[in-house]
């Protein structure tokens, strides 16, 4: 049996592009706090798969999730793909 695979639009392979960066980003301010997912999961009230699910950019980050993760890591809005308001 033939696999047959769907090509990716633009905005598709756009965002998979986009929640990879905001991903490692994320990764990376975990690193710095030193903490791991598990630490990260339960100071911001969210699950672990969810955090790593973004981490490997499988899933797009909501606003409220980002300010939750804003509070207790070293990142910025911007860092998580929103502009921050002055």
């Amino acid at each position: 049996m033939e696999e047959r695979f769907e090509e990716l639009s633009c905005e598709e392979e756009s965002l998979i592009s986009r929640n990879k960066k905001i991903g490692e980003n994320i990764r990376k301010a975990r690193i710095v706090k030193g903490w791991n997912i598990r630490e990260v999961s339960y100071e911001v009230n969210l699950s672990p798969n969810y955090i790593g699910e973004l981490e490997f950019g499988r899933r797009s980050i909501t606003y409220m999730d980002a300010l939750r993760l804003k509070r207790e890591l070293p990142i910025s809005l911007e860092d998580m793909g929103f502009i921050e308001m002055k």
